[in-house]
């Protein structure tokens, strides 16, 4: 089974949002089947919880359903539609539960079936923490382009219109989020070489 073109996806998308347009309930379905996965990983990613990323998703294309008949296949990919929903509501759920834990409403979210292999290498372990906790740190849009970037391999352009900004906008939000990174694995390794030699002294 050979796989499709970039032309050849645009034309099944463009065809299947005229059925969705027309009231066709397997379109929706089709069209969950073309892009569930790739979003479920990107709401897992941003949100940390795979029952938040399963509810997010569904939202979308709930909204996806609601709103067909203001879609305009013309005017942009329905992937990069669907995108920037699950982007911003990712971001709106994201600051709603880091206020409700601030004001002792909510607790931490339940990380237990992120903990890797326990036969991995605790250095391993510790980096990965840190590279998680990194990327939380950083701004809802840097996350989330960066995110796109590299789970995605999405361009700058596909970048800029999953989170509806201009192209020079998506591109300084990696810019100021790699560096963000950057320098906090800087740290962590010059943290890491002064703790070796205090060691070994």
């Amino acid at each position: 089974m050979t796989s499709e073109t970039s032309d050849q996806a645009e034309d099944v998308e463009r065809a299947l949002v005229a059925r969705l347009k027309a009231g066709d309930g397997r379109a929706i379905d089709m069209l969950m089947q073309r892009h569930a996965t790739r979003l479920r990983m990107l709401a897992r990613r941003m949100l940390g919880r795979n029952d938040e990323a399963d509810d997010l998703v569904q939202d979308a294309f709930i909204a996806l359903w609601r709103q067909a008949d203001r879609l305009d296949p013309e005017r942009g990919a329905i992937g990069a539609w669907l995108t920037r929903v699950v982007v911003n509501r990712a971001i709106d759920r994201a600051r709603r539960a880091r206020f409700l834990r601030f004001i002792g409403l909510d607790s931490a979210p339940d990380t237990a079936d992120d903990v890797p292999d326990p036969e991995q290498a605790a250095s391993a372990r510790s980096e990965i923490a840190a590279v998680r906790a990194d990327l939380e740190a950083l701004p809802p849009r840097q996350r989330a382009a960066i995110l796109l970037a590299a789970e995605e391999e999405a361009s700058t352009a596909s970048i800029a219109e999953a989170l509806g900004l201009s192209a020079g906008a998506a591109e300084q939000l990696l810019v100021r989020g790699r560096r963000t990174l950057r320098l906090a694995a800087m740290k962590r390794a010059e943290a890491g070489e002064t703790t070796g030699k205090a060691e070994r002294s």
